[in-house]
């Protein structure tokens, strides 16, 4: 009876191992560009001043607005990213990066969906950004913008400062991100 426990039990993490290693795999193939690697849902439209938080609820699940006076982006709403919907009425929050300490990573569609970033690229550093939750403001300065490779992961990297990292796509070229840095003031 032990022998046949412990031949059931080899058998299993075999399995598991096994099934570990094909998920692996087939992530390191499939190597998609960020936005494609997460999940899914969408954001609202930004060219002119737009102010959503009347329409805001809890039921919603809004983690935060993100406001950038230079691009007359208020209020746009934050939501956590699950799928690509998501994007067609909010910025989406990466699950895996902070909420409000470390690098918080937030990213939107630039010309199709809510194009909340659609005016990102202006930008410059010394710009500042107010990201809101339900328990307090911060105010950030851009400190670098600069254009990456779609496969670039290391911009999700937590940090020790509190930054937050928004990225979008660029025009005519959709293996880049415009990638903009602000770090909190």
């Amino acid at each position: 009876m032990r022998k046949l426990k412990k031949i059931i039990l080899l058998i299993s993490v075999l399995v598991i191992l096994i099934v570990c290693s094909t998920i692996t795999i087939l992530i390191m193939k499939n190597n998609k560009p960020i936005t494609q690697r997460l999940t899914e849902d969408k954001a609202g439209y930004a060219q002119d001043t737009f102010d959503v938080t009347r329409r805001l609820s809890i039921k919603e699940d809004i983690i935060g607005t993100l406001s950038i006076p230079t691009i007359n982006l208020k209020n746009a709403p934050v939501k956590e990213y699950r799928n690509e919907k998501i994007l067609e009425n909010y910025l989406g929050h990466l699950p895996s990066s902070s909420y409000f300490d470390g690098n918080v990573v937030i990213f939107g569609h630039r010309t199709e969906g809510a194009h909340f970033f659609q005016e990102l690229y202006k930008l410059k550093p010394g710009d500042k950004v107010t990201y809101t939750t339900q328990y307090t403001t911060r105010t950030y300065e851009v400190s670098n913008i600069k254009t990456i490779q779609d496969t670039e992961f290391s911009i999700l990297k937590n940090t020790r400062n509190n930054q937050l990292t928004l990225f979008t796509c660029v025009e005519g070229n959709d293996r880049k991100r415009l990638c903009v840095t602000a770090v909190e003031i």
